[in-house]
């Protein structure tokens, strides 16, 4: 082995790790908003991070959230 060829055989293992890195950061916008959820009175899909439901306004008090962002 040379040192041409080690050499790039450590910028190869270098470029992909930075693209699996690259590629882990790259979320879709919904999932971090969090998923939906369905209101038990009207069926209404109720965003998650609400806690009252949007048409009919019964509070959702057996669900715990986090409004926090990582």
């Amino acid at each position: 082995m040379s040192a041409a060829s080690i050499s790039f055989g450590l910028l190869m293992v270098l470029f992909t790790i930075l693209m699996l890195r690259w590629m882990l950061k790259l979320k879709p916008q919904v999932a971090r908003l969090g998923s939906q959820r369905i209101c038990p009175s009207c069926g209404l899909i109720t965003p998650r991070f609400r806690t009252s439901c949007i048409e009919c306004g019964k509070p959702f008090t057996a669900v715990a959230f986090s409004t926090l962002r990582k």
